[in-house]
């Protein structure tokens, strides 16, 4: 495998001129949160942190927590707006300051997700202040990967694994000297060998280091078959995600997602995951999908030069995945996705962690650049013109607010 940086996954554009690209959808216009429906919407506050401790369940309380992989940390609670089983009605002074009294649909649809979600482990927390909307309806949550109608992945007993012992690296499982797991590593060219992905003790045991938080190499970790035990420095993706979160509707770009603890710089958040599907699919998707319709195609080309470019597979997280689907576009983003390799014996199929770039305050919106690898320079107010009139389509604008943002993401 080529040591080159490589271009890393991102999320996919309809093909340009018969070519596939990977690049950002849309920005999605999400939807979701739990929202209290009988009182004036108060003004956007941004969230305590969330206790860590469990507490007694009670009618004001949900339990909200994510099973990933059956064993990813302690179950807490959260204290939630109560949801009135009928609209009540709101005085003159409310009614000027909130939005309209919900629905009896409504009030089903928020009873439907409450019961999404009131299982998961860790915290995912939904809130609305905004208005009554809910998410998506036929959303799914899922911890892995579906793999879709003519996705063939490798069998699990096929890949190459590492015979380091438990003891080893100080009791921390593999040493970069045997272990075969970083073997399709990079280098690091500087103290000349191949490093291992996280930070292995101290205050940011678990987190990735700057080698590989500030290039786009391919995170290679230690799979359930090898025999390092399950404390290996490796093993952070895999175990899936450890923070609590929380989906919420933001005043101007729909749906968002933030922390609801405090988030350390190279700190694992979550995977972008959902249906696995062939390009073939994927183009039928996207040639059938009405215009300005929300994409949420990830193209699996990391490893595209190794394997050829025909016949990559495609994520589609729009109707199965995780939080993560949620994250909106930032041009200045306090996130980034990666590329975490797993099981080595295939280079089709592999995992999009998403890392944080900086310390996050709790309650900050997590952001990543839906065009991280874009190289087009920002498109101008007249070039923007000038495509619209020979496509008839106006180009998306960005919404980010930010002092460098280039103003348009894409036609």
């Amino acid at each position: 495998m080529s040591q080159q940086q490589g271009k890393n996954a991102v999320l996919r554009l309809k093909p340009t001129r018969g070519n596939i690209r990977s690049s950002a959808p849309a920005p999605p216009r999400k939807r979701s949160n739990i929202v209290d429906l009988t009182t004036p919407t108060p003004p956007e506050t941004t969230p305590e942190p969330v206790s860590s401790r469990n507490r007694k369940r009670t009618t004001e309380e949900l339990e909200i927590d994510e099973d990933e992989d059956g064993d990813v940390g302690e179950s807490s609670s959260v204290a939630l707006p109560s949801l009135p089983t009928r609209p009540k009605k709101r005085t003159r002074a409310s009614a000027a300051s909130a939005a309209s009294d919900p629905t009896p649909a409504e009030i089903r649809e928020w009873e439907r997700w409450i019961k999404k979600i009131e299982n998961i482990t860790p915290i995912l927390r939904i809130y609305n202040n905004i208005d009554n909307t809910s998410p998506p309806s036929m959303f799914i949550f899922i911890t892995q990967h579906h793999i879709g109608i003519g996705v063939q992945p490798v069998d699990k007993d096929a890949h190459p694994y590492c015979d380091c012992l438990e003891n080893n690296g100080r009791h921390m499982g593999c040493e970069y000297t045997i272990c075969g797991c970083l073997q399709l590593a990079a280098i690091n060219t500087i103290i000349q060998r191949k490093m291992f992905p996280y930070f292995a003790q101290g205050d940011n045991k678990g987190c990735l280091r700057a080698f590989y938080l500030n290039s786009r190499y391919a995170i290679m970790e230690c799979n359930p078959k090898c025999t390092c035990g399950d404390n290996c420095k490796t093993k952070v993706v895999q175990k899936g995600r450890q923070v609590a979160l929380e989906i919420f509707k933001t005043l101007t770009r729909g749906w968002g997602l933030r922390a609801l603890v405090d988030l350390q710089k190279g700190q694992f958040i979550d995977t972008y995951r959902g249906e696995v599907i062939t390009s073939t699919e994927a183009d039928r998707r996207e040639e059938s999908a009405a215009r300005g319709k929300d994409n949420y195609l990830f193209t699996l080309d990391k490893f595209a030069e190794d394997i050829g470019n025909d016949d990559l597979y495609v994520v589609d997280g729009e109707h199965m995945g995780g939080p993560t689907r949620f994250m909106n576009h930032s041009c200045n983003p306090n996130c980034r996705q990666y590329t975490a390799l797993i099981q080595q014996g295939d280079l089709k199929i592999y995992e999009l962690p998403f890392f944080a770039l900086e310390d996050i305050p709790a309650g900050t919106e997590l952001t990543f650049n839906y065009l991280d690898n874009e190289e087009e320079p920002p498109m101008t107010d007249e070039e923007a013109r000038e495509r619209e009139a020979e496509t008839g389509n106006a180009p998306i604008r960005c919404l980010c607010g930010e002092a460098n943002c280039r103003k348009y993401l894409w036609t």
